[in-house]
């Protein structure tokens, strides 16, 4: 277990990152710098693996509850130039710290030492017991946040002091889902509050567990009119998370009805469709034959054709 975790807050606001980044995303860019150095790492093309199981059970104050939600966040680290991902021939994931992050995680004045951090300019040290002032009444601007994490004596966990970012992880694991499932429609650009209001009003009725979105959102795959094939509507995440379209998919609504038609529907042509009816000409052939039925019309037939015409002559029409 990762016991300690810094974020430097002064060096993330020195980069421009302080409105789009937050603790979390933090938190995992310091473990892969810490990763770096450890001796079980694996490296691919001087990245190293990232194991999603690895960095949930590592940072147990992360409020990251998946896999999927974990792979969210390294996508949006991607995407703000925080970090640089490769895969190797398994389609594992590797990822290093780009010079921006590395900017930001620099501590400028500061020292590390074995019980922590610690400034000795600014007379400012961080102890098993948290961040102190030993001389100046000026603290580094590094707010709340840069705490060792295996140290938490309010019982709170600063990262979900108002619910907030509990609420927001949560948009986010259903969003990665909704991505995962659903990749045909529209994407999600910026989780707003108002999105991650709804998804978790959503929540709160009746989709409390992953597992219950992923169902809904593979009942959305299944429906030509849902996903756009039917030429007629398309959806996306906004429309599916409104209370009574939601329902709506749950209870069927949108099911594919010319799928049940053809479900019931038996192809003549299908092999096992054809042996069916060769037995049954058979059958029905045999019963002719049985009955005399084709002797009697050869016969009157026969009776039929002048004294002189031979059969030979006969024209069939």
């Amino acid at each position: 277990m990762k016991y300690t975790t810094l974020i430097n807050t002064a060096g993330v606001c020195s980069i421009g990152m302080e409105n789009s980044t937050d603790a979390n995303d933090w938190m995992i860019i310091d473990y892969i710098k810490d990763w770096f150095s450890n001796p079980k790492a694996t490296f691919c093309n001087g990245h190293v693996w990232i194991n999603y199981k690895h960095i949930l059970s590592e940072l147990p104050l992360l409020p990251l509850r998946s896999k999927s939600a974990v792979s969210s966040r390294i996508s949006k680290l991607e995407s703000l130039g925080l970090i640089t991902v490769t895969y190797d021939s398994n389609g594992r994931l590797f990822a290093k710290l780009t010079a921006l992050s590395h900017e930001a995680c620099t501590f400028s004045g500061v020292q590390q030492t074995e019980r922590g951090v610690q400034q000795t300019e600014r007379g400012v040290q961080q102890t098993e017991r948290g961040v102190q002032n030993s001389v100046h009444t000026t603290t580094l601007p590094i707010s709340n946040h840069q705490e060792s994490s295996n140290h938490n004596h309010s019982g709170r966990d600063p990262l979900r002091s108002d619910g907030a970012e509990e609420r927001r992880q949560a948009a986010e694991e259903v969003v990665a889902i909704y991505h995962e499932v659903l990749p045909e429609l529209p994407s999600i650009a910026k989780l707003t509050d108002s999105r991650i209001k709804a998804i978790n009003a959503r929540i709160k009725d009746d989709m409390k567990s992953p597992e219950d979105w992923r169902r809904f959102f593979s009942k959305v795959a299944e429906s030509d009119f849902l996903t756009g094939r039917s030429e007629k509507f398309q959806a996306n995440l906004d429309w599916l998370v409104k209370p009574t379209n939601l329902l709506k998919v749950l209870e069927g609504n949108y099911k594919n009805r010319a799928s049940a038609r053809q479900s019931a529907y038996r192809d003549p042509l299908q092999p096992e469709t054809i042996e069916e009816f060769n037995r049954k000409i058979e059958a029905q052939t045999k019963r002719i034959h049985e009955s005399g039925i084709l002797d009697m019309l050869f016969v009157e037939d026969e009776e039929s054709q002048p004294a002189n015409q031979q059969p030979d002559d006969w024209i069939w029409d």
